[in-house]
């Protein structure tokens, strides 16, 4: 039986996301490498200093140009009425895969957002008003 052409495709596609496991484990190992290398050098200096766990900062893979903005323009057309900032926010978070109950990550998305909308209402594309606390946001 001839395989059809979505499973080459299918399986090209796994053998690609398995070549990204693997890369992304080989750059997991160097980091790791920098770090004890850190950690050797802070010792160097002083001896007694134990270094803890290494704090763990957010790190957001890059966003594309122009990116959240559609995404705040489809949150809009999809709810048909004025959203906060928050409720956009919430939705960008979905759409980009990331939970909304990280309050880091979803802190930097809601910064994110908020700098679109200024943006675009300055270019006349949506509304906003102060209502209560909360900023609430509508297309033109």
């Amino acid at each position: 039986m001839e395989r059809p052409n979505t499973v080459f495709a299918l399986l090209d596609k796994r053998r690609e996301i398995a070549g990204r496991i693997d890369q992304a484990v080989a750059r997991l190992r160097v980091l790791e490498a920098e770090l004890a290398a850190v950690d050797d050098v802070i010792r160097l200096f002083d001896p007694d200093a134990i270094p803890g766990p290494a704090k763990r900062y957010p790190v957001f893979e890059p966003v594309l140009i122009g990116e959240v903005a559609r995404l705040v323009r489809i949150a809009l057309r999809e709810a048909g009425h004025a959203l906060t900032t928050r409720e956009i926010a919430v939705s960008v978070a979905m759409a980009r895969g990331h939970d909304a109950s990280d309050s880091e990550t979803f802190g930097a998305i809601r910064r994110r957002v908020g700098q679109s909308l200024r943006r675009m209402q300055m270019r006349g594309e949506v509304w906003g008003e102060l209502a209560g606390h909360a900023m609430v946001w509508e297309r033109v």
